[in-house]
């Protein structure tokens, strides 16, 4: 059975934890990690999708309202409420303190959603 979108950001964000991704980010990485499955919706799709990028706008748009329910499901996937919103896996578990990037620096002044 196919991995609905929401299951395939939830293993991406566990595959990378404390790494932090903008939407766009996560759906240029799922596109990348499930080529074979996301250039069939490209040969699928009849009308506007016809190049990746336009994949990837359509998958940020599908991803962003699914965002309440992958938290629900995995308490420990935080986001921002700047935007763009910063999506991440946090192997501490709670909204406080550091929020990591990938070069190890901390984002400052941003605004956790729980």
């Amino acid at each position: 059975m196919d991995q609905s979108l929401g299951q395939l950001v939830l293993e991406l964000l566990r595959g990378h934890p404390n790494q932090v991704f903008t939407l766009r980010e996560l759906a240029e990485q799922i596109v990348r990690e499930h080529s074979q499955k996301f250039r069939r919706r490209l040969t699928e799709s009849v009308g506007r999708l016809k190049t990746e990028a336009a994949l990837v706008l359509q998958l940020c748009a599908e991803i962003g309202p699914l965002r309440v329910r992958i938290k629900a499901d995995e308490p420990r996937i935080i986001t921002t409420l700047d935007r763009p919103r910063k999506w991440e896996f946090r192997t501490d578990a709670t909204p406080e303190g550091r929020l990591a990037t990938a070069n190890g620096t901390r984002l400052a002044g941003h605004r956790y959603v729980t």
